[in-house]
């Protein structure tokens, strides 16, 4: 789609598809306020201003001055620097906490007479659609959409366990004692994932299977509110008895 130019073709795949991979292999499965919360290492070295992005581009880029592992070697260094400014940039994007900023400045944007993803418009449309893909697994088909949204939760609940040890603020989708993962997804779908892919569809037409995709999601998800109600009242019932187990322990000692 934004490849206009031919010459530009493989640079601009080059930067979308770096981008992806910068965030995809550095991540350590906590989020940024995690890290906030426990002043890590990370947190500190980037001011608690988009940890892990920082992160994930820094670390990238590290890499890539090794010898084996540059590939960008062979690059001008106008090229070099262009494509380190787009890679950052992206990465960058996927910060969840500019996306209302983000999409809101794109639908602005779109709404502009002289909107042009192709021209002027080009390095905002290809942030948001690396943030958009980081976010993507609600509009993918139901089997992996489901299959992927269970593993994320076993990282949140793992999260969410951890700081529940350290005495710190649990993140809102990591308390596996009152987190419903439905309404979670449907939540996520109808705040978050909507508003973000009915924006590109208006200048990316060939989304729409994956626009039909979120909509059957999203009544799926329905269709599991209750077994996973059912799932954390058993849930909640076990700790209960497990709390008072472990209380009448604690009295005998």
């Amino acid at each position: 789609f934004f490849f206009n130019d031919p010459a530009t073709t493989e640079i601009y795949t080059e930067q979308i598809v770096g981008s992806v991979r910068c965030v995809q292999e550095t991540d350590p499965g906590t989020n940024n306020q995690y890290h906030i919360n426990t002043r890590s290492e990370l947190a500190i070295r980037y001011n608690d201003k988009a940890v892990l992005e920082s992160y994930h581009s820094a670390l990238a880029f590290q890499i890539l001055q090794e010898e084996n592992y540059n590939i960008l070697a062979k690059f001008s260094r106008e090229e070099h620097n262009k494509m380190r400014e787009r890679i950052v940039s992206m990465v960058l994007a996927t910060d969840m906490s500019t996306h209302f900023s983000e999409v809101g400045k794109l639908k602005t944007k779109l709404a502009a007479k002289d909107f042009d993803p192709k021209g002027k418009d080009k390095n905002s449309s290809m942030d948001l659609i690396v943030h958009a893909s980081d976010i993507s697994n609600p509009i993918k088909p139901w089997n992996i959409c489901f299959e992927w949204a269970e593993r994320v939760l076993i990282e949140f609940f793992a999260q969410g366990d951890e700081e529940r040890s350290l005495g710190i603020p649990i993140n809102q989708l990591g308390d596996r004692y009152t987190l419903n993962p439905s309404k979670s997804q449907i939540g996520f779908i109808k705040v978050i994932i909507e508003d973000t892919f009915l924006s590109l569809h208006r200048f990316l037409p060939n989304i729409k299977e994956a626009i039909e995709n979120l909509d059957s999601n999203k009544e799926k998800w329905v269709e599991k509110v209750e077994e996973y109600e059912q799932q954390l009242k058993d849930l909640n019932e076990k700790k209960k008895l497990e709390d008072e187990e472990a209380e009448k322990n604690q009295q005998k000692l």
